[in-house]
């Protein structure tokens, strides 16, 4: 069985010239330079394109939020691990004749010493690795949602409090012990209010507190629903705030998925996050974000703040690359800084 794909990209050659294949018609190697070169055009440009991008308080340094960067890898990760055993169950069935029974006695475990039970075994590990994806999947995405609202909330205070409307967020990165009284407590809270409650009601919190939600996540709440519903079944069937066995010897109901119903929540996550980032979240982010990892980042230093300002873009710029998998160019770390040492208090 081939595994099945979650997000995954294709490098795709651009349309060519019908003059250079009338010419170069039976030369493969002729149109694989012709992909290299057309490539490394666009691989010039988009590295131009970065260094020519200067800092915008109002406006994300890339296409998404690093909180978004990150959900994408977790996702990516959990997709790529449960595919792997997807696709190695039946190898592992398989695999009984070369087992070899383990020593016995304090502080050795047995294992299934017939195939069939082996068999049975690998079955029910199936239906375990299932039921944590879905748990995994579902967490990732409410994770997201509280990460984002967090720094919407911080990156425009006045959506907290209207007195602080005009006053410059970084101005509070820098300055901590200036925020109102309860203005933490609050942001906690408005948070994570839209993860609690149906997915009709999360849409609508989020709506009431930020703005309007992209039509194509209203249109995702019925799978957003089913979603939350089977992690929930999930969560109870082990005793989690839902009803005890009634006996301690009383079955665990497997809830059932198969690869359809994962492939299926990866897409829905994966879309959702997107979707908010790009048209709710992000937009009001701006550059609030990497301003405030500057900020952490700084603050862990050691003699940070006495050295020259192009060791401190290398060197932040390290750390992003490090942490996220990207930096924006010098030009624009250089900006950044600099409107960030021209901040002052509130």
């Amino acid at each position: 069985m081939r595994k099945p794909t979650f997000g995954q990209r294709r490098a795709v050659c651009p349309p060519c010239p019908a003059d250079y294949f009338d010419y170069y018609s039976n030369s493969e190697w002729a149109h694989a330079n012709f992909k290299i070169n057309v490539w490394q055009w666009y691989l010039r440009e988009a590295l131009m394109k970065r260094a020519s991008i200067q800092f915008n308080p109002t406006k994300l340094p890339f296409r998404t939020t690093l909180i978004r960067q990150i959900t994408k890898q977790h996702l990516t990760h959990i997709n790529d691990v449960y595919w792997m055993h997807a696709n190695s169950v039946e190898a592992i069935k398989g695999h009984f004749p070369n087992i070899s029974a383990p020593r016995s006695g304090p502080g050795y475990r047995t294992i299934l010493q017939e195939q069939e039970r082996w068999e049975k075994g690998a079955d029910d590990f199936s239906i375990w690795v299932r039921q944590n994806t879905i748990l995994s999947a579902a967490s990732i995405l409410e994770v997201y949602i509280v990460s984002a609202c967090t720094v919407v909330f911080s990156a425009c205070p006045e959506l907290i409090d209207r007195s602080l409307l005009g006053i410059d967020s970084t101005s509070f990165i820098k300055h901590a012990d200036r925020l109102p009284p309860g203005y933490r407590r609050m942001i906690k809270k408005r948070s994570e209010d839209p993860t609690k409650g149906e997915w009709s009601d999360r849409i609508r919190k989020l709506e009431m507190e930020i703005g309007r939600v992209p039509s194509r996540v209203s249109s995702l709440v019925p799978k957003l629903q089913e979603l939350q519903n089977k992690r929930n079944r999930i969560a109870h069937s082990y005793g989690a705030e839902g009803e005890l066995r009634r006996t301690p010897w009383e079955p665990i109901t497997a809830i059932p998925a198969d690869d359809a119903d994962i492939l299926e929540i990866f897409k829905v996550v994966d879309t959702v996050s997107k979707e908010l980032d790009k048209y709710m979240f992000g937009p009001l982010i701006g550059g609030y974000e990497i301003m405030n990892e500057y900020h952490s980042w700084l603050c862990a230093q050691d003699q940070t703040y006495t050295l020259p300002i192009k060791e401190l873009v290398s060197g932040f710029r390290k750390y992003l690359g490090k942490s996220f998998g990207q930096a924006p160019g010098s030009n624009y770390i250089q900006a950044m800084i600099e409107y960030y040492d021209n901040v002052g208090p509130p």
